[in-house]
């Protein structure tokens, strides 16, 4: 696609090695030959709001009924009242206990938020500054994912977070996350 930023992957339903990709502010049909040569074919759906260029999806997910969610939700959580933590709040989950688990770019970790009262629960620190999504996986939904970015990354800065850019995989938590749904297009 040519993008500077993938925000969202999210399997379609009943359509193998196929997924719904947002990027920047345009979502595509992604159609994977992962089993013959790793390779995609990516094929534009749809803009949104042509004249704020700057604008880009961030996050998503698929609901039960196979909607694909991209977009803002209320403020639970204020990370300007946590002195404590830095960085920005980026790509989110939720576990099985409808808590949050949200990627905090510039800010060497993840923060695990209460999901009614919007208490901090706890913070885990990620061998990379800029963390920027999360998501559950493995066999039972027991893996936190973390992936990460080493874009801002001086040089130097690289050689101290050599793991930067990599996806860290954090067990243990005892916690799962949920079933993941396929969305229908």
């Amino acid at each position: 696609g040519g993008r500077k930023s993938v925000g969202v992957i999210v399997p379609i339903l009943e359509r193998e090695n196929e997924f719904a990709v947002a990027a920047d502010r345009f979502l595509y049909w992604l159609k994977w030959n992962a089993d013959k040569n790793n390779s995609g074919r990516f094929e534009q759906i749809n803009m949104v709001e042509e004249k704020k260029t700057n604008n880009q999806f961030n996050d998503g997910k698929a609901d039960a009924k196979g909607r694909l969610w991209i977009g803002e939700s209320r403020v639970l959580f204020d990370l300007n009242e946590h002195r404590q933590l830095n960085g920005i709040p980026d790509g989110l989950t939720t576990d099985c206990k409808d808590n949050l688990w949200i990627a905090l770019f510039g800010g060497h970790g993840i923060i695990h938020v209460d999901g009614i009262s919007g208490k901090l629960l706890r913070y885990l620190k990620v061998p990379a500054t800029y963390c920027t999504s999360v998501c559950f996986g493995g066999a039972s939904r027991e893996v936190l994912f973390v992936t990460t970015s080493n874009l801002k990354l001086t040089e130097e800065e690289r050689i101290k977070e050599p793991n930067a850019g990599a996806v860290f995989a954090i067990r243990n938590l005892g916690v799962k996350g949920p079933a993941q749904y396929r969305c229908i297009l």
